[in-house]
């Protein structure tokens, strides 16, 4: 059975893919079963997705008609009366808390009357891009808030960027960053908060971004969440935090 008609409604704005310096390794999602969950709901959201074809300046906003009972296989319909173009094919599309994309080669064509529709397998992958969680407070110019861990055998120090209650940004240059990458988990990190107030925490990277800073060059912004919060820690962590909106 078909899914009855969208309501009328506003155009919904188009979705910005990632942005291209970001690391998305981390975000891939590759699990076939997750993945055609993440597929299903947005089919029974019926939450727009913004097509970008390969080599070209045009985009096209679309829908998941449906995810058919064989294991790899929906139909996407065009929500605009303009013919999609054919061939590779970015998806983006936005979930509560979260921003997906993907890619397809995709061949539309007519569909018993419909708008163009597109029918074809569920990707192997897709990237899962949670959106911020919590307020993040930037560290106030004058200070030089640290946190000192080791990697490598090596004990490393880099400077506190940005603190929240989910996680904390941390800068360097690329030799003080050294093998940082997306996934790596730190443990024991001591950090240096408002007030004189320390934490013990343990960290996993989740983006590194270079960067080029006026008076200090090449730097590189390294996002990193807090892993395995106790009670204690979260309440050092949030008055830290307040201290630090004063």
């Amino acid at each position: 059975m078909n899914p009855p008609p969208l309501p009328a409604r506003r155009a919904a704005p188009r979705v910005e893919p990632i942005a291209p310096e970001i690391d998305l390794e981390a975000h891939r999602v590759t699990d076939a079963e997750q993945v055609r969950s993440e597929f299903e709901a947005l089919a029974a959201d019926t939450a727009p997705l913004t097509a970008y074809p390969q080599g070209t300046d045009a985009f096209c906003l679309c829908r998941i008609r449906s995810v058919g009972p064989q294991p790899h296989r929906m139909t996407l319909e065009a929500l605009s009366t303009q013919a999609p173009t054919n061939g590779h094919t970015l998806f983006v599309a936005t979930r509560p808390g979260a921003k997906l994309q993907f890619s397809l080669d995709a061949e539309w064509s007519a569909d018993e009357g419909r708008q163009a529709c597109l029918h074809a397998d569920l990707p192997a992958e897709l990237v899962r891009l949670q959106r911020r969680e919590f307020h993040r407070i930037e560290a106030p110019l004058g200070h030089s808030y640290t946190a000192e861990f080791m990697l490598d055998g090596q004990p490393r120090q880099l400077f506190v960027s940005d603190v929240s209650l989910g996680g904390v940004g941390l800068r360097g240059s690329p030799r003080e960053i050294g093998s940082l990458r997306v996934g790596t988990r730190l443990r024991r990190v001591h950090i240096e908060l408002a007030q004189g107030q320390t934490l013990l925490a343990d960290l996993e990277v989740r983006l590194c971004r270079p960067f080029r800073s006026y008076l200090l060059g090449e730097q590189v912004h390294v996002g990193c969440r807090f892993v395995d919060m106790t009670a204690p820690l979260h309440a050092v962590l949030d008055r830290a935090i307040d201290a630090l909106r004063r």
